[in-house]
């Protein structure tokens, strides 16, 4: 169960550092 929990948590937390990166690459591009 806390496997599961734990799961839960980490989805958000990879989708954050992907937009995080994506955002990161767009100002690189800009400049």
């Amino acid at each position: 169960m806390n496997f599961i929990r734990r799961r839960k948590t980490a989805v958000p937390a990879a989708t954050l550092f992907l937009l995080h990166c994506f955002i990161v690459r767009q100002e690189k591009d800009d400049k």
